[in-house]
């Protein structure tokens, strides 16, 4: 529309009527467009050159405008505008390209946030669950169709880690003749960098397939797995782990900094009368010994050690699985412990266990007295239970033990 077409008689010389209010001003002030006259300060030129008004407009990145009826461009999830061309959409929203991918299994468009990435594919989060997992022996990723065992792991034949429901560990034959008969589950995983066959090898330099079984255990991180040993004597499992938790190896694994792994410790119910198990089930869960059973285990009451009030009549029945001491038909669990792959912990927890067995031995004191924490630690002897009263010490329940003399050095050190 020229200046000419504009003027008439209800539009004096040299003024225009402006879009988008119809008001008039002066056409120096004003510019032609595709809206018609606009006052010059609201316009602006879009990507293609075309002069609009402000409010006909929308902003694209790199301080551009396109018209608002433009085809050609799409508003994107933070608000600019971009071509089409260059976007994609995801979940009803536009995204530029750059920010997505197509899953290589379904083909679908996903963020590129949301994805995971296994060798130059990637996927969405539903297709790579569905497609890998950790391989059972060494935690590399690899296709489910493949197995639960990576090649690399199958070639070198040292796939021991057996499944959880494996039952193999009872069949192994304690070297202890006689009921007093502790079974340990220590729960590892492999340190960082070492992963699973850098654990498991560790484990098997020093605990042989005749003492223990290696099993997969679904509450542990990449790699973990449980030690599952034969019943046998508390001497003989000190013995044992001592070989392993003394050596440079144990480094390769870890237990307590995990915040999963735990220890159980089986003891043989032939070992017990029914009134001593129901002794040691009222110490375990009683309020007043509560504290000191969580000292004790390095943790307190969790989802698979729950703490429950127990009567001495609850002995014959057995209770839910994940229970502080858990009965069973041949073996009463302690579930209490938090993982220790230290000497002096692991230690403790046995000597611990074994002495509230025979400090609630039948006709050794009442009731009361077997299942008062204070009673038992001024039971706990130096000599039988050198490690539990070494700790109780520690925690100043008990006094320090005294250091002998060394008399190759005339008793100066």
């Amino acid at each position: 529309m020229s200046e000419t077409q504009q003027c008439s008689d209800d539009v004096p010389d040299g003024f225009v009527r402006c879009f988008p209010d119809d008001r008039l001003r002066p056409v120096a002030e004003c510019v032609e467009t595709d809206n018609g006259w606009c006052l010059r300060s609201n316009t602006v030129v879009t990507y293609d050159g075309r002069t609009r008004h402000r409010e006909t407009v929308v902003p694209m990145t790199g301080n551009q405008f396109a018209c608002d009826d433009d085809d050609s461009v799409v508003e994107c999830a933070d608000g600019l505008w971009r071509f089409e061309d260059d976007c994609v959409e995801v979940d009803g929203l536009w995204y530029h390209g750059t920010l997505t991918f197509e899953c290589t299994s379904c083909a679908y468009n996903y963020l590129r946030s949301n994805g995971r990435v296994e060798g130059t594919s990637r996927y969405c989060e539903d297709c790579y669950d569905e497609l890998f997992h950790d391989c059972n022996f060494c935690g590399c990723r690899m296709l489910r169709e493949d197995g639960d065992t990576c090649a690399d792991c199958q070639e070198s034949g040292e796939c021991e880690v057996l499944c959880y429901s494996n039952r193999e560990a009872n069949h192994l034959r304690p070297r202890h003749r006689g009921p007093e008969l502790l079974g340990i589950e220590l729960e590892v995983e492999p340190s960082g960098g070492v992963g699973r066959s850098g654990a498991v090898d560790a484990v098997r330099r020093h605990l042989p397939g005749d003492y223990c079984v290696l099993k997969e255990d679904g509450s542990l991180g990449p790699g973990g797995f449980e030690i599952v040993t034969r019943p046998d004597s508390m001497e003989v499992h000190r013995e044992m782990f001592s070989k392993l938790l003394d050596s440079p190896q144990r480094r390769h694994i870890r237990s307590w900094d995990t915040g999963r792994c735990g220890m159980h410790v089986h003891v043989n119910r032939g070992w017990l009368t029914n009134l001593q198990l129901g002794k040691m089930l009222v110490f375990v869960n009683s309020r007043a010994n509560q504290s000191f059973v969580s000292m004790i285990a390095g943790r307190t009451s969790s989802t698979w050690a729950r703490f429950k009030d127990k009567k001495i009549s609850d002995v014959t029945r057995y209770d839910e699985r994940y229970v502080a001491l858990n009965i069973g038909p041949k073996t009463a669990e302690f579930r209490i412990f938090r993982g220790n792959v230290v000497t002096a912990g692991f230690v403790k927890n046995l000597e611990f266990v074994r002495a509230l067995v025979e400090f609630t031995a039948p006709a050794g004191r009442s009731i009361r007295e077997a299942t008062d924490y204070k009673a038992f630690v001024r039971w706990v002897c130096p000599k039988a239970y050198p490690t539990l009263y070494d700790f109780l010490a520690h925690k100043g329940l008990r006094p320090a033990r005294k250091k002998k003399p060394d008399t190759e050095n005339g008793g100066t050190k």
